[in-house]
């Protein structure tokens, strides 16, 4: 008898963005967010895997949030592609 594990679901994403659904903060409103998160998790315990997983969720957030508000404010980029290049 074989058992098999299905890893499918392991290789997708937990999080697919959509531009459309997202709020978009104002610039200077996503530069305090950011900066106050990062002041945060600075202190993240670098051997706690819990600590290390909010930490980066929450950096992720806030920076998907910043490249919004640059967008949006005609500073950033909007090719996604650009990044993965």
């Amino acid at each position: 008898m074989t058992t098999s594990l299905q890893t499918s679901g392991a290789t997708q994403p937990l999080y697919e963005p959509h531009p459309a659904d997202a709020y978009v903060p104002p610039l200077s409103t996503a530069l305090r967010l950011a900066r106050e998160d990062l002041a945060a998790q600075q202190g993240a315990n670098i051997h706690d895997h819990q600590a290390m997983i909010q930490a980066a969720v929450t950096l992720e957030i806030r920076l998907r949030g910043l490249l919004a508000a640059l967008d949006a404010d005609g500073i950033g980029s909007t090719d996604a592609n650009a990044v993965a290049a």
